[in-house]
């Protein structure tokens, strides 16, 4: 279910084959898929810092995705809609909705050569993760327009391609100062020239891949971000493999971020990238292992960003087939580049659902989390918190 506070990793493992699903319904040359599901959430720790104040919030969530038939021209769309509202007045600044969706195409101009386009707005509900502590935003909304095009070749041995993207960042956030808490508006636009190259094996494919990013922010009032244009280098490699019950990904690249601003350090080869191996061990039962590092902005004075080295394992068990369990810790720690302060956060993330049809489920969704920060005299100290957050819900399948 797209939205805030849930457990993303444990989300994303694979959901066991036998699990009932609806398969949708058929328009034309598209399979149309939608989702609706409602329910309620509780947490002990609803701004998920030092303030352990609980509440209680209802959830809705709209999903509709459509899937072409054909292949020689495949365009694919799907939309997501997630509101959130707490019953508790003292948490109103945090009833907020989101509206995402995207726009796919690919199109096949000759035997190997192809042409795919992407339009895509992705709004997230900002305030509940320590990354948008540590930048000062209480509650807000982060919206993503995109666009990006590229041009392929691929002869089922050899392939490559080039590709162009524009991404236009546009935050809405309340942010806490000694005068209560300010509305601010930030723009960041970034463009991304990006280009692959690689070989197919019997086992998957690995490329290398090189690439530039240009980021400049605008923002209608002064804000510490407006310095903070920079412009990035990348070269890496990756890989994907699918060997009997194995399979998995392993991308990693090195990078340079040079900012405008004397005051910001800048980022000289640093390597970042991720490893995901999953073992399907049959039908009903598989386990996975990822490793992370990655790299983030961030507007914390004089920092280049923060640096995330996650480490997540999990297991997606369907005991019957109108149910599956999904659950798994994280362990990460929040790097803030050229300073000493670090934050480490520990979480036991659980999904369950429970198929009375192919259509109508049941779901159960919670997070228990630790955050811990060191450094700097307690600089940080205001983000070490526990929290505990449980989601009940219904879901309907068209």
């Amino acid at each position: 279910m797209p939205g805030v506070g849930l457990p993303a990793q444990v989300s994303e493992l694979p959901t066991p084959e036998s699990f009932l699903s609806s398969e949708g319904i058929t328009l034309g040359d598209f399979r149309v898929t939608t989702d609706l599901e409602a329910g309620y959430g509780w947490t002990n720790n609803a701004w998920q810092d030092s303030s352990h104040e609980s509440g209680t919030q209802r959830i809705l969530s709209v999903s509709s995705a459509a899937q072409p038939v054909t292949e020689k021209r495949i365009i694919a769309a799907s939309f997501d809609f997630f509101g959130q509202s707490f019953i508790e007045e003292e948490f109103s600044a945090l009833n907020m909705n989101s509206l995402s969706g995207n726009l796919f195409g690919r199109f096949q101009l000759g035997e190997h050569v192809a042409w795919r386009g992407l339009l895509k707005r992705d709004e997230t509900i900002l305030g509940l993760s320590q990354e948008d502590k540590i930048n000062g935003i209480q509650a807000g909304t982060e919206i993503a327009d995109q666009v990006e095009a590229a041009f392929e070749w691929d002869n089922e041995r050899l392939f490559y391609s080039i590709m162009g993207r524009n991404i236009d960042l546009v935050t809405d956030m309340f942010e806490e100062t000694s005068f209560g808490y300010v509305e601010n508006t930030l723009d960041r636009r970034e463009t991304d020239f990006i280009a692959f190259a690689g070989k197919y094996f019997d086992w998957g494919r690995a490329y290398l891949f090189a690439g530039s990013q240009e980021i400049r922010y605008s923002s209608p009032r002064k804000h510490v971000l407006v310095n903070r244009d920079s412009d990035e280098n990348r070269l890496g490699f990756g890989a994907e493999y699918s060997n009997g019950k194995w399979s998995g990904a392993v991308d990693a690249y090195v990078f340079t971020q040079d900012f405008v601003s004397p005051v910001i350090q800048d980022v000289d080869n640093e390597i970042v990238g991720s490893i995901s191996a999953v073992y399907a061990a049959g039908e009903a039962l598989s386990y996975t292992i990822e490793l992370e590092r990655d790299f983030a902005e961030t507007n914390f004075a004089g920092s280049a960003g923060l640096f995330t080295d996650r480490m997540f394992a999990g297991i997606s068990l369907s005991p019957r087939d109108n149910a599956y369990v999904k659950v798994g810790p994280t362990v990460s720690t929040i790097s803030v580049v050229n300073t000493p302060l670090e934050i480490d956060i520990s979480s036991l993330d659980l999904e369950a659902s429970w198929a009375f049809s192919p259509k109508f489920k049941a779901f159960l969704r919670t997070t228990v989390a630790l955050t811990e920060t060191s450094g700097a005299g307690g600089a940080l100290s205001f983000l070490d918190a526990q929290a505990a957050t449980t989601y009940l819900t219904l879901s309907y399948s068209l």
